[in-house]
């Protein structure tokens, strides 16, 4: 009877080994992240030089970066000389084109107030208008 039971707790014991192997097993593989692919090879980059990207098979792609300007702030005079530069740029072009525009506000309101602080020490008065201008 003592041995039918010590046999009955060694193969408990043997099952519950396995058991447990099994789930910690099972843990560890979850844990473990999937290969991912790199976005290079996924985009099929082959390389990157001077804002040009070489997409293999003679087929390249530029990227340019233009800086901002606010365009609510410009003079009449000033928004259609921007208008008419931008009007040429376009009509130039003879690749396919992808703009992508980015719109975020920008708390400005230490920019006014040193427009204000210079535009009360100006003694010009046609740069003080303009500076007031600008302030709002």
């Amino acid at each position: 009877m003592i041995a039918a039971a010590g046999i009955i707790a060694l193969l408990a014991a043997i099952f519950g080994g396995v058991f447990f192997f099994e789930k910690r097993k099972q843990r560890r593989s979850k844990k473990e992240k999937p290969d991912i692919p790199s976005a290079q090879t996924f985009l099929k980059i082959e390389d990157i030089r001077h804002s040009a990207i070489n997409l293999g098979g003679s087929e390249y792609r530029a990227a340019i970066e233009c800086g901002s300007i606010n365009y609510f702030l410009l003079s009449d005079n000033e928004q259609s000389s921007v208008e008419s530069a931008f009007s040429r740029y376009l009509s130039g072009l003879t690749r396919p084109v992808q703009f992508q525009i980015q719109t975020r506000q920008v708390d400005m309101r230490w920019a006014i107030n040193q427009i204000r602080s210079n535009a009360a020490r100006q003694q010009n008065p046609v740069l003080q208008g303009y500076a007031e201008n600008l302030a709002g």
